[in-house]
């Protein structure tokens, strides 16, 4: 600990109470204790001109309160946090209550083919908020969060994968056949489709904890916006011309063909 010779050579320079606990790496009113004896917040009160002799501030919690922290922004906190659920039965059983309300206000596995797919949309659209949300290492994240980051774009990618596969083996060739302009859409599509997986795969190509991810990480948030804008718009065009029984039929196809492939 810092001796009162230490801390009344520091007030001799010129510093205040704070300066010199940043200095010597103590709270301000520890400094203040130190060198005048008197507690920074009024404890142990001495008459006025007994505190202006020693040197003591008026009585007060400006220098007796440290700075106020939020302990769980700290990522060793919200570890331990978690750590704390998995063991607690009763936090568990919380838990799992709060995931099967969710799992009961999920959309119905039912639908046209552009239901079934902008439900597939969707929660791809949420993986690309959480992504986007984490801090990367360009804006100051942890470790943990440039780590969830890589492996949120690595989750992105196999869906990705998994939902064009399924698009370019059944949808596109029912809207090629559907539309008068069926071509244009779906050629339109596979060029957005070949822009993302050029980004995914330079992706692959970099670490999370780099520039380069980041700046893909922005380029893949903008070009997933687009093609969900792009296809929304299609789906406008194809309620116009496919009648509710064709788009069932076809959302029937698209639902088994999604349900068989996710269940490998």
């Amino acid at each position: 600990m810092p001796s009162r010779q230490q801390v009344r050579e520091l007030l001799d320079q010129g510093l205040d109470y704070r300066s010199i606990g940043e200095r010597l790496g103590i709270p301000a009113g520890q400094a203040h204790l130190i060198a005048t004896g008197v507690p920074a917040d009024g404890g142990d009160t001495l008459p006025t001109g007994d505190r202006q002799r020693s040197g003591a501030q008026p009585a007060g919690q400006a220098l007796a309160n440290p700075p106020a922290e939020n302990p769980t922004s700290k990522e060793r906190v919200r570890r331990w946090i978690r750590s704390r659920v998995r063991a607690d039965p009763q936090l568990r059983e919380a838990t799992a209550r709060r995931e099967e309300k969710s799992e009961r206000f999920r959309e119905p596995d039912e639908g046209g083919a552009t239901v079934v797919l902008t439900r597939e949309h969707n929660r791809i659209a949420a993986m690309i908020k959480e992504l986007k949300t984490l801090p990367g290492h360009s804006t100051g994240g942890s470790a943990e969060q440039i780590a969830q980051r890589g492996e949120l774009v690595g989750s992105i990618t196999a869906m990705l994968n998994r939902h064009e596969t399924i698009e370019n083996e059944h949808f596109w060739p029912a809207v090629r056949r559907a539309l008068p302009d069926g071509d244009r859409w779906a050629d339109g599509a596979a060029q957005r489709q070949q822009q993302e997986q050029e980004t995914l795969s330079a992706l692959g190509e970099h670490a999370a904890d780099s520039e380069e991810f980041d700046q893909l990480v922005g380029r893949l948030i903008s070009q997933s916006h687009q093609h969900a804008a792009y296809q929304d718009h299609l789906f406008l065009e194809l309620r116009r011309v496919m009648s509710a029984e064709e788009l069932e039929s076809l959302g029937e196809v698209l639902r088994q063909v999604t349900n068989q492939d996710s269940s490998r």
